[in-house]
């Protein structure tokens, strides 16, 4: 009798890891500057909460290396300028956008 209630709370502690692997797998993805937390999708891809958007400004780009495609380093200097910032709510803009 003892064996069968071990067994059925395994079942059970097992059913609920499995539970919040997958929901943890598939949770929002955000970025962030510094502390704040901005740009995020959700499980379905959809834009959810505060964005903001920048384009990006290359300032310089360089090329080394001794020709070969293994010596070769490309890099480049950028900052990103604001374009707008505002919410998002299920991928559709709301509230005022500057």
């Amino acid at each position: 009798m003892l064996d069968e209630a071990l067994k059925e709370k395994m079942k059970v502690s097992t059913a609920i890891i499995f539970a919040i692997i997958f929901f943890s797998a598939s949770a929002q993805v955000c970025n962030t500057i510094g502390s704040e937390i901005i740009n995020c999708t959700d499980s379905e891809g959809r834009k959810q909460g505060y964005w903001k958007l920048t384009r990006k400004v290359i300032d310089l780009r360089w090329h080394s290396g001794l020709g070969s495609k293994e010596g070769c380093r490309y890099g480049e200097s950028a900052h990103y300028l604001p374009v707008a910032e505002g919410n998002y709510k299920n991928d559709m803009k709301i509230g005022e956008w500057n």
